[in-house]
């Protein structure tokens, strides 16, 4: 069982450091077109 409590954070956490990164693009590109 902890094993898959392990996975899902794991999954949890790169789904996050995505986010963060798309974040990061929007943020550039925006801040270009203004």
């Amino acid at each position: 069982m902890q094993g898959w409590i392990q996975i899902s954070s794991k999954i949890a956490e790169n789904m996050i450091d995505e986010y963060l990164y798309w974040m990061v693009i929007c943020f550039f590109c925006i801040k270009e077109i203004v």
